[in-house]
């Protein structure tokens, strides 16, 4: 009887409670617009609050080669032919890095590779010996393929919602354990890729593609995507799996 009594007080508790966990379930799969800008705002809250020290653990294992201010008033303005970037690759090996990651995609040939100034002098029909001479040096390309095949590479690429561009052939496929993710990771069809050579001679290849937050600001990067049916990886995880020598990034 007593049992029977205490559970009678108990029950307007228990359905306050049950009534305030579906209201938030509500909340939740609705997503309503305002709710999303409060979440927002708690999450950039806490990360002003306690931010991530810069100096911590991982600071010492990750390095930015930065392409400021400073590099250009000493290399000029960029793009940099292709043949600084192919040092700037060498001497990174040459000091011990376990992965080299371009977040930039060289999708389009050097234009001031020689076999470019000589096809210019052509169109122009001016200083044609000029020309052919460029034309018999090795190509930038060519030499920061070059560079690429003696490091440990990341190659990066674009992926968008259009129809363009070849398809997606990762250098390290995923192990699935059911179906493919497609709720969760977003689906793309178009990609703008480096150039072939380039992409041949990389150990990895990565895409750095991010989309921001309803308020226009991006707080996150995504680790996979989808292209064309197949999982990809982005430039960060493949830098990740190049660094420490595997063979599948599952």
């Amino acid at each position: 009887m007593f049992q029977r009594l205490k559970a009678l007080r108990d029950a307007p508790a228990l359905a306050a409670g049950l009534a305030a966990l579906a209201l938030v379930v509500l909340l939740q799969l609705a997503d309503l617009g305002a709710l999303e800008r409060v979440r927002l705002a708690v999450f950039d809250a806490y990360q002003q609050a306690a931010p991530r020290d810069p100096a911590g653990a991982d600071a010492a294992r990750v390095a930015v080669v930065d392409i400021d201010e400073a590099s250009i008033a000493k290399l000029g303005q960029w793009p940099w032919p292709r043949t600084e970037l192919a040092e700037l690759t060498d001497r990174l090996a040459q000091a011990g890095a376990a992965a080299i990651a371009f977040d930039i995609v060289l999708s389009e040939p050097d234009r001031t590779s020689p076999e470019e100034v000589a096809a210019l002098h052509r169109r122009l029909g001016t200083e044609l010996a000029l020309g052919e001479g460029f034309a018999r040096l090795p190509g930038h390309d060519a030499l920061l393929a070059r560079s690429f095949a003696g490091a440990p590479v990341v190659t990066a690429y674009f992926l968008d919602r259009g129809r363009h561009g070849g398809a997606i052939e990762p250098k390290a496929g995923f192990t699935l354990h059911g179906t493919m993710p497609t709720r969760a990771v977003r689906r793309y069809d178009g990609a703008i890729q480096p150039l072939p050579v380039l992409e041949a001679a990389a150990q990895g290849n990565g895409f750095v593609s991010i989309e921001p937050d309803a308020d226009g600001i991006v707080r996150r990067a995504p680790l996979v995507a989808i292209h064309r049916g197949v999982l990809v990886p982005s430039l960060g995880l493949e830098a990740v799996r190049v660094a420490r020598g595997d063979g599948s990034p599952d």
